[in-house]
């Protein structure tokens, strides 16, 4: 399995973290391989994934404020899906989305089957490693969504003393930790050469790129803990009472097609994977 750790480079204030993260990693495969881990002092429990080889990199993310006109008018697009998203793009969902996008093509650069792709405010439980890859593997899941908090959609009658997968409609927002196939690499993709919303709120239009998504939770992935959660996606400060509710409306207006679309059965197109 390969993991990629997806780091802006001027986010340096996450930097030590996603080192320790990569260190951390790194002794969770060697205990796995019955190799002595890197960090000597690290106690992990017992791993029993047979076979299982990671591949851990610090993946370079898209600094979207840097980016060049041409790349930008050649995948940032406007209203070009159903439902339209309702706000113009900003540069760090622009870099972000580009991030995916290029992680997704790393991995398929590699011989690797499947990709934990995390974000570099994510964290691990070790302990909770094993039985998440077990549970995402055995159920053999194209796209798998980690959330670090419990989804708003989260079913009221799954309990949340242990792990539970699911697919929810719409798949929740988000995207601190996932696992995935390389054919959901693929078809995500060729899917979004153009976009024109926020990453993970394309992910829920599962109807227009044929992936099938599902969130497993509670999982191994955590929100990391201190300044590592100061966000890069740099939005606009000082708007008016006015413009903040002409912004909700809308919002919440969006959402309610998203989520009306997503419970259609004509939506769900027969080639998902």
């Amino acid at each position: 399995m390969l993991v990629l750790i997806i780091h802006l480079a001027r986010a340096t204030h996450r930097l030590a973290h996603v080192q320790d993260l990569k260190a951390r990693l790194h002794a969770v495969n060697a205990q796995v391989q019955g190799l002595e881990p890197h960090a000597p002092d690290l106690e992990l429990p017992g791993l029993e994934l047979p076979g299982l080889e990671l591949e851990v990199r610090i993946q370079d993310a898209v600094d979207g404020s840097a980016l060049p006109a041409h790349t930008w008018q050649a995948h940032v697009g406007a209203s070009l899906i159903r439902p339209f998203y309702p706000f113009p793009l900003n540069p760090g969902e622009v870099g972000c989305f580009l991030s995916h996008r290029e992680a997704w093509q790393a991995f398929l650069n590699s011989a690797h089957e499947t990709c934990l792709i995390l974000e570099d405010d994510a964290d691990v439980d070790t302990d909770a490693f094993a039985q998440t890859i077990q549970m995402v593997t055995q159920r053999h899941c194209a796209y798998t969504q980690l959330p670090p908090r419990k989804p708003r959609s989260w079913p009221s009658d799954r309990a949340l003393s242990q792990s539970s997968l699911t697919a929810l409609s719409p798949p929740n927002l988000g995207t601190t930790g996932q696992i995935l196939t390389r054919q959901a690499a693929e078809q995500l993709l060729a899917a979004t050469q153009r976009f024109d919303r926020p990453i993970d709120t394309y992910l829920q239009m599962t109807w227009h790129h044929g992936v099938q998504i599902h969130t497993l939770y509670p999982c191994m992935v955590q929100l990391a803990d201190g300044p590592v959660t100061q966000t890069t996606i740099q939005r606009k400060k000082n708007r008016s009472v006015l413009t903040e509710l002409s912004r909700s409306w809308r919002r919440t207006l969006y959402r309610q097609k998203i989520r009306r679309l997503a419970l259609s059965p004509k939506r769900r197109p027969q080639s998902q994977i």
